[in-house]
C-alpha cells in the first residue's frame, strides 16, 4: 500500500494538498426567492460547517422585498 506522502512524489512537491478558499464578499440577488432559502444558504452553511468558507467571509443577500438583518435570518430559518 503505497503512502499519500508529498516525499513520494517529486511533482506533488510544493502543493498544497487541502485548499482553502480566499475571504470574500457573496452577493444573492433574488435573496428573498425559494432558490436562496432552499439550496444556496445550506449549501453556504454547509461550507462553513466543514472549515471550508472562511471566518471573514460576508454574505450579502439583495432583493426586491424589504427585508431587515433579523427578518431575513428569521424568514431563513423558518424555510429550513
Amino acid at each position: 500500500m503505497s503512502s499519500t506522502n508529498t516525499n513520494d512524489n517529486p511533482l506533488r512537491q510544493g502543493i498544497r494538498l487541502e485548499k482553502t478558499a480566499e475571504p470574500c464578499v457573496v452577493v444573492i440577488f433574488g435573496a428573498s426567492g425559494d432558490l436562496t432559502s432552499r439550496k444556496l444558504i445550506p449549501a453556504l452553511y454547509l461550507l462553513a460547517h466543514k472549515g471550508r468558507l472562511p471566518k471573514q467571509t460576508r454574505i450579502i443577500g439583495v432583493a426586491r422585498s424589504k427585508f431587515t438583518n433579523e427578518s431575513w435570518r428569521t424568514e431563513l430559518e423558518e424555510s429550513t
